[in-house]
């Protein structure tokens, strides 16, 4: 089945290829594809279930992601700035051409930015409470973006020394 936006200049390579891996776990098939990981695919295929193989759908609700990655942009940067920084911050998010982009194409970064927004804005409630219930949050959200885009794999050996600078406690005590 050969669809118009499936010929669109546009619709190449990654977006091409996640509509692909999409449409087969429909099916339950994954194409032996072990380039992707399965997150996003995955989340494409839920709405194609939902209301059947219908990119549009999948842009629509990136879009809302888009809105709530400002949102979250705003909610970091207001936890260290004042709320006109923060404001800015979201602002340039929002008119970003690139970020606009992902929205409109089936690209991983529209679900990965919101995901790690949340990752970044939990653990920094964890340093600043300790509440072992951020930690479990930013435990969850990091599983869920590394199955979006493997780069999350890269983050938790690169935030170990900001574990062990921030907080309260020795340097042994946080290590445990």
């Amino acid at each position: 089945m050969n669809l118009e936006f499936e010929t669109h200049p546009l619709f190449f390579y990654d977006p091409q290829e996640y509509h692909e891996l999409a449409k087969a776990m429909l099916g339950w098939d994954f194409l032996d594809n072990t380039l992707r990981t399965p997150g996003y695919p995955a989340f494409i295929a839920v709405f194609y279930w939902l209301f059947g193989v219908n990119p549009p759908i999948i842009y629509a609700i990136q879009l809302i992601l888009t809105v709530f990655s400002v949102y979250m942009t705003y909610r970091v940067t207001n936890l260290f700035f004042s709320a006109k920084i923060s404001s800015l911050a979201a602002l340039l998010l929002a008119i970003d051409p690139h970020y606009i982009l992902f929205s409109f194409n089936l690209l991983s970064e529209a679900l990965f930015v919101p995901v790690i927004l949340i990752v970044i804005y939990y653990l920094i409630l964890f340093f600043r409470t300790s509440k072992i219930k951020y930690l479990i949050l930013v435990s969850v959200f990091m599983a869920i973006s590394a199955y979006v885009r493997p780069v999350t794999l890269y983050l938790a050996p690169a935030m170990l020394p900001l574990f062990l600078m921030m907080g309260k406690g020795s340097i042994s005590s946080k290590l445990k």
